[in-house]
């Protein structure tokens, strides 16, 4: 790209040795507004000892013994200058020695290292990764450089692409201590491999390195006593090594690694409705063996108030009401805090506050937190929630609403999940015969309800697992330089907030609902890798992270929480798209039946509309598999072939319109603004001025809104909704979503909001940041059949009194209409505008 397409900030330089060796800011900046960040390798801390630079002094922060006699240490300082017989080099697989801590090393070294490493190329090709090479030092003060070959990750690696990752990484460590073995070296210092522009995590990095370190040196019984030292000179690398040498060589706390499969719940009564299976079961609710145990707690947080609470924090200790402090000190009826199970049976306990069946909003109140644990418990992805029978002591309800509010909420719930299969049970005292009763009742009236005709609005998926998309990682430029497409401004703008260190900040993004084990896992790391203190809220549909603790590091842990979150939105994209394509190509072999699951079938259609080469090898549960789209054949791991087919219900011009489109099923197509004369004065009578139109072309997405269109049999609406800058593209993919774009106040539902006045949208606040252009979306909405909605919906209202028959969609006033399926709209044009006058609402 040219330089005019380029843009430089300043940066103070404790920020800049901060960001060093952090894949976080370019993976962040690169999701949300498509542009690559990078900075000036001249910046970079791995320099060598002549650098102006004052040099740091060598500093220990954490050694203990392993196996016969080895030691592991942590150590703070500059690895061109560290003390040691050989230093490790993060390096390529052509040992191109052009960037980072390569160049450093080759720099204070002289050019005899490069030399030998092209001699190695040469004589052998290139360092498969995973492997590692020795050649002399030159001038540095150890006596041999060991070039290890790490994994390369994308800039926002999903959990599939880390779990292929991860071994190479062991592997690589092995290959290291394979060649201090073979030379009887006595002490080697080793970097943060693969953690800086090869953007494998540094909290995994840290991880992998300890664990495979403590296995090798305490099980090598002939490697002898070496000296094994972690060697880095940026502040989050070392504090990452020294948390993970600290938690897995001296555990002073447990974390639950596992996720737990609950075990047979032996219920009494069973009903199975769509994914959602409802059980009744007789028994203690501390007792339960679940995903997710619910508690009812007062608005003060006590635990030691309520039979239920007070049993339930006798089994799983104190640290259960330490934590529930941690968060908050105080909450409000409607509100719910998770924490994790501690000694109890479970993955999470969702503590949820109600009222007293006398204050105001009492029964509604009840409803909201069922439905708020049901929600939090399918978005963490858990197979199995169990409830107690909640206010049917202290709070004074009566049982027989109880039961009713409870197994409606959960019914309700039933009728719109299309996510993973969960159960949900209902633990009621053993002596309690009346709530037993109660509860019976009404399993039984929605029993017969439910062999009546249901409803097929909920025919299609909106929930599902991630996958991985590949996008290039930053390159090294010089400065802080953005190299960008349209969303440069947006991208100055977030930075020029973003990059100045407070004591606090929030980070606001409704993917966090989606955050599921190994994401809070992450959290703890960040807490314990920068010393801030990382506060979740979940509330009124809004999620958000609020770090504090020294500026320096609330900023680094900000950039690594917004990574987190970049991940999880896209593995959420990704994961949507597989399961709509799913619905309409079906990729099948009838000797690897693993193929037809969405991730692979997904992987099938991008690789068949894409593919260059006629074979293309692929991992199928371990297992290297060879595929033949031109033959239409699949090459097993053992050589056996077996024919290769593919379904497709979408038109015939579908394949040959994506061919070559980098694995994206959707196009952005600009339109001429001075052809565009009717929707100029459109946003010009409203107040905006257009700078950019696209249509948005996605047969995918048009498939489904066709279904749905002749479902419904109904016609379109011409509505608009405005969207956050880092959302446009990820509408353009799966289409809307209630993640992207949440009003202000959902006053008429828990749905995705439209409306039919673009005057009321240029105010509508969408994201946290004020942004510089408004990103609006002329869509073409299917509203149905119509009713007022209301807060707390997360479905439309029923029609008669059959509570499966429900309307389309709800309006709230004239202009605001509100539906609750994704398919009822298709993103039609991608307009980017900004205000030229007030307007009037």
């Amino acid at each position: 790209q040219s330089r005019a397409d380029s843009s430089e900030i300043p940066i103070a330089r404790e920020i800049a040795r901060m960001l060093i060796g952090s894949a976080d800011l370019g993976a962040v900046v690169l999701s949300k507004f498509g542009c690559n960040a990078a900075l000036n390798p001249a910046d970079q801390v791995w320099s060598s000892p002549s650098s102006s630079r004052p040099a740091l002094v060598p500093e220990k922060r954490f050694s203990a013994r392993l196996g016969r006699g080895s030691m592991l240490s942590v150590w703070k300082d500059d690895l061109t200058a560290h003390r040691v017989e050989a230093v490790v080099n993060a390096a390529n697989e052509d040992l191109d020695h052009c960037g980072g801590l390569a160049l450093a090393l080759s720099n204070a070294g002289g050019p005899e290292i490069q030399h030998a490493s092209n001699y190695i190329i040469q004589q052998n090709g290139k360092v498969r990764t995973g492997d590692a090479v020795i050649t002399q030092a030159g001038q540095l003060p150890c006596k041999a450089i060991i070039h290890a070959v790490g994994p390369r990750c994308s800039p926002y690696p999903s959990q599939t692409e880390l779990d292929r990752a991860a071994p190479l990484l062991k592997k690589a460590i092995c290959s290291i201590l394979d060649i201090v073995k073979r030379e009887k070296l006595k002490s080697v210092a080793i970097p943060a491999l693969s953690s800086g522009i090869f953007n494998f995590p540094l909290p995994l990095c840290a991880e992998v390195l300890v664990k495979t370190l403590k296995e090798y040196l305490e099980d090598e019984i002939h490697l002898g006593d070496v000296d094994v030292r972690l060697v880095n000179n940026d502040e989050p690398s070392v504090r990452a090594m020294e948390g993970a040498c600290r938690q897995f060589l001296r555990p002073d706390r447990s974390y639950s690694q596992a996720v737990r499969s609950p075990a047979n719940p032996q219920a009494t009564g069973s009903l199975q409705l769509g994914r959602v299976t409802l059980h009744i079961k007789k028994g203690s609710i501390e007792n339960e063996k679940a995903g997710v145990i619910v508690n009812t707690t007062s608005a003060s947080l006590d635990l030691n108030i309520g039979e239920i609470s007070k049993a339930i924090l006798e089994k799983a200790g104190k640290q259960l009401q330490q934590e529930v402090k941690r968060q908050k000190y105080s909450a409000s009826p409607g509100d719910v805090i998770r924490t994790r199970g501690f000694r109890l049976d479970c993955d999470y306990v969702y503590h949820a506050v109600c009222a007293d069946k006398y204050e105001n909003r009492a029964s509604e109140i009840l409803g909201q937190v069922v439905r708020r644990c049901l929600e939090m418990a399918t978005k963490n992805y858990m197979k199995s929630i169990s409830f107690p029978a909640i206010g049917t002591g202290n709070l004074m309800f009566p049982k027989d609403e109880v039961a009713r509010i409870m197994v409606n909420e959960a019914t309700s719930f039933a009728q719109i999940h299309n996510g993973n299969p969960i159960d949900v049970y209902f633990v009621l005292f053993p002596a309690d015969k009346a709530t037993y009763k109660a509860f019976d009742r009404e399993m039984k009236a929605v029993k017969e309800s439910s062999k009546h005709s249901r409803s097929s609005h909920s025919s299609l998926n909106d929930n599902a697992q991630g996958l991985k998309v590949c996008s290039k990682p930053s390159k090294e430029c010089n400065k802080m330089a953005f190299k960008c497409n349209p969303g440069k401004l947006e991208a100055l703008a977030w930075l020029s907030k973003t990059l100045i260190p407070r004591p606090e900040c929030v980070v606001r993004n409704n993917h966090i609902y989606y955050f599921g084990q190994k994401e809070h896992e992450d959290l703890l790391c960040f807490q314990a890798i920068h010393e801030v203190t990382i506060q979740e809220t979940l509330r009124d549909g809004k999620a958000s992270l609020c770090i504090t603790g020294q500026p320096l590091n609330v900023l680094a842990a900000r950039l690594a929480v917004e990574r987190l979150c970049c991940n999880v939105q896209e593995e959420y994209a990704v994961s949507e798209e597989s399961e709509m394509l799913q619905a309409l190509v079906r990729w099948r072999c009838d000797a690897i039946p693993e193929l037809a699951a969405p991730e692979h079938n997904a992987h099938m259609e991008r690789a068949y509309l894409t593919a260059n080469n006629e074979n293309l090898p692929y991992t199928v549960n371990g297992h290297e598999i060879e595929v033949s789209f031109k033959m239409m054949q699949v090459r097993d791991h053992a050589g056996n072939r077996c024919v290769l087919e593919r379904k497709c219900k979408i038109n015939v011009d579908y394949a040959q319109g994506l061919k070559g489109s980098n694995t994206l099923f959707y196009k952005k197509k600009p339109e001429d603004i001075s052809r565009s004369n009717k929707a100029v004065k459109l946003f010009e009578s409203a107040g905006l001025q257009i700078i950019k139109l696209e249509k948005i072309d996605n047969p995918i997405l048009e498939q489904h809104f066709q279904l749905k269109m002749n479902h419904l049999s109904d016609k379109t609406q011409t509505l608009y909704q405005r969207v956050p800058a880092q959302f446009c593209d990820l509408v353009c993919r799966v289409g809307f979503q209630r993640l992207y774009s949440e009003p202000d106040d959902r006053k008429f539902g828990d749905g995705i909001y439209f409306s039919s006045r673009l005057e009321t949208l240029a105010d509508w606040r969408t994201c946290s940041e004020p942004e510089q252009f408004i990103y609006i979306f002329q869509a073409q909405v299917l509203t149905g059949r119509q009713t007022s909605g209301s807060p707390g919906l997360i479905v439309p209202p029923a029609r008669s009194s059959d509570p499966l028959s429900l309307f389309d969609s709800v309006t709230g006033g004239t202009s605001t209409h509100v539906v609750f399926n994704s398919h009822q709209a298709y993103p039609e044009y991608l307009v980017t505008c900004r205000k030229i006058r007030a307007t009037r609402i």
